[in-house]
């Protein structure tokens, strides 16, 4: 049908308004913003493929706006595999630093200092102390006599 006789595209979900707007209705069962609040905008086009295929009963991924083929709304395998290298990646960076600091606390309590870089500073370690009463034993080398050749 030309554009011109096609009845306009509504929204299948007027039952809950934009958390932002308050005026139009949200584009999906979970979403809380209409496509004009959204932070990635979809164009005309998507919203459009949208709408049908919410008409149709298929759901849409929230993030690239395309078909959601990994159930009920549910992001696409493309947007799943990156979010969840994204997730695992902030994990990475989480256990990094909670070793670090753990590292680091472990340093302050041997009297080591951490420069600004996280790097232990190189300083004259101080000297042991012995405790009163208990020899330090001391390390001789054995006389070995060289064999005659």
């Amino acid at each position: 049908l030309p554009a011109a006789t096609r009845p306009p595209l509504q929204v299948p979900y007027p039952d809950k308004t934009c958390s932002i707007c308050h005026t139009n209705f949200v584009w999906k069962k979970t979403a809380d913003r209409c496509f004009g609040c959204c932070r990635n905008k979809p164009g005309p086009k998507k919203i459009a493929a949208v709408i049908e295929r919410a008409a149709r009963g298929i759901d849409s991924c929230s993030t690239c706006y395309g078909e959601a083929d990994r159930g009920d709304n549910q992001l696409c395998t493309l947007c799943y595999g990156r979010q969840k290298g994204k997730n695992e990646r902030h994990a990475a960076k989480v256990r990094a630093r909670k070793a670090r600091e753990d590292a680091e606390a472990i340093f302050k309590g041997l009297g080591i200092a951490f420069d600004q870089a996280g790097q232990p500073q190189a300083g004259n370690p101080e000297p042991a102390v012995e405790s009163p009463g208990v020899e330090t034993p001391s390390v001789e080398t054995p006389d070995i006599a060289s064999p005659a050749i």
